[in-house]
């Protein structure tokens, strides 16, 4: 936990699904606030899905109450069965959602539009990711890849409220 439940804030808690190989990575990020943040931060390694899935349930209907989205490709899609989020969406990775996925991500923290604390972990990917394990051949961290889908739907939100405010753009990350 990186900064406790506000009643008054809008979180989206994410999940990139993981056990043998990898690992279960569940992000929350608070959006009702500029720039949004990361306040909780979740890396279960080699945990049985029984565990992972109630982490995740937990996270996103008592602690930080919001829309969910989770990695439902392969495996995931299974995994969606067991949630008890009412609001979650489930994100099948393609070809071109995988792009637009990591495309939107990659924007966003180039424009410094998602603020996250300096966790050395978090440092550590983003410095030594490749564009080959976004984009081509290769796999991207879990990390990386539950930020991204957590910006999804984020992003989103803060395109919706600019437009509600009256500010007229397209979403341009």
């Amino acid at each position: 936990i990186l900064e406790e439940y506000d009643p008054r804030g809008d979180y989206v808690p994410s999940a990139d699904w993981g056990r043998k190989t990898d690992l279960s990575v569940i992000a929350t990020i608070r959006y009702d606030v500029v720039p949004p943040r990361l306040v909780a931060w979740a890396r279960l390694f080699h945990q049985p899905w029984p565990l992972a899935i109630s982490h995740y349930n937990k996270r996103a209907t008592e602690m930080y109450p919001g829309k969910g989205i989770h990695d439902a490709t392969g495996l995931g899609d299974v995994v969606a069965g067991y949630l008890n989020v009412p609001d979650a969406v489930d994100y099948i990775f393609t070809a071109a959602s995988k792009m637009k996925c990591y495309m939107d991500y990659e924007v966003g923290v180039d424009k410094e539009l998602l603020k996250w604390p300096r966790l050395k972990s978090l440092v550590e990917l983003h410095t030594y990711l490749q564009r080959d394990d976004l984009y081509g051949g290769g796999h991207p961290p879990d990390e990386i890849c539950a930020l991204a889908l957590n910006w999804q739907i984020a992003g989103d939100v803060m395109v919706q409220k600019k437009k509600k405010s009256g500010v007229a753009r397209t979403r341009s990350f």
